[in-house]
């Protein structure tokens, strides 16, 4: 069952353009570009590794064959 907040992209094919603009707005979601500095600047070992990671893991969707847009959504910090 689907909510009102959720897409069913199951047969959808997207552009790079739709997959590298969903990755950013995926990733400043939970780290905007402030955030993203301040952590790189100031913060701790712990958050910067988590938050790498994150991204890491962001950028390896976006670079697949033919990544799902729900796989985008279900990795969190």
């Amino acid at each position: 069952m689907m909510t009102d907040t959720t897409q069913d992209y199951s047969n959808v094919v997207f552009s790079l353009a739709d997959i590298n603009e969903a990755c950013q707005r995926h990733i400043t979601r939970y780290y905007p570009v402030g955030k993203q500095l301040t952590l790189g600047r100031v913060g701790t070992e712990v958050e910067q590794v988590k938050m790498h990671a994150f991204i890491d893991a962001c950028l390896e969707w976006a670079n697949q064959e033919a990544p799902e847009m729900v796989e985008l959504y279900r990795l969190t910090p």
